[in-house]
């Protein structure tokens, strides 16, 4: 089994976020892909076979809730909620959605990289 660089899908509508979880993660050994449309993350998931996707809670069309629960049934990814709310809001909203977990968008890229580590090994266990 060969080893690839973990992907990370990033679904934002707010490109400059895209662009920052780009800047923070690839240099620390992540394939970042994003998109910012909400209605295309089934394709997205087809098409990068992500290990983890962090899933901005406010998007158009869609949000963040209602695409983890279409998302769940079709991938084993991870799927991490990605959001500026209140750390209560974001435990209710996991718990609510299925999600694996979240991660909050004042973090800085330190405590980024740490915690997208942390729910990848917990992938891995």
């Amino acid at each position: 089994m060969g080893w690839h660089l973990p992907t990370i899908l990033v679904v934002d509508d707010n490109r400059a976020e895209l662009n920052y979880v780009r800047v923070v993660l690839e240099p620390a050994g992540y394939r970042v892909v994003g998109c910012e449309v909400s209605v295309e993350l089934i394709k997205m998931l087809r098409a990068h076979k992500p290990d983890l996707v962090l899933l901005d809670v406010r998007m158009p069309y869609l949000d963040g809730d209602s695409l983890c629960r279409l998302a769940r049934p079709i991938t084993s990814s991870k799927i991490i909620l990605y959001s500026g709310m209140e750390q209560e809001q974001l435990e209710q909203l996991v718990e609510q959605s299925g999600a694996d977990g979240y991660i909050r968008k004042t973090e800085d890229p330190e405590a980024l990289i740490a915690s997208v580590r942390r729910y990848l090994i917990c992938t891995s266990e």
